[in-house]
């Protein structure tokens, strides 16, 4: 992807320029090194190995795991019989 969008780029003489995040304000550092290893052999598919994630709360024992859910288990509220 970040090649399409450099050659998208060059026409107008503008480059792209190619920033890691490497810090977390939400996940302890264990949830981020198992993200590191997860993605580690996927190298070649432009997951960048010279960026190590790090927790900007490195001393708390913690972090925040949120998953985003599938689908709509439930019909949505109806308000004066309709439907938002």
């Amino acid at each position: 992807m970040r090649m399409e969008f450099s050659k998208r780029l060059q026409p107008t003489g503008k480059l792209l320029k190619s920033l890691g995040l490497e810090f977390s304000f939400r996940s302890s550092q264990a949830i981020l090194r198992l993200v590191d290893a997860t993605f580690k052999p996927f190298h070649n598919n432009g997951f960048p190995q010279e960026v190590e994630h790090k927790a900007f709360y490195a001393t708390y024992p913690v972090g925040l795991i949120s998953g985003q859910q599938i689908g709509n288990p439930r019909p949505p509220k109806k308000t004066n019989g309709i439907s938002p």
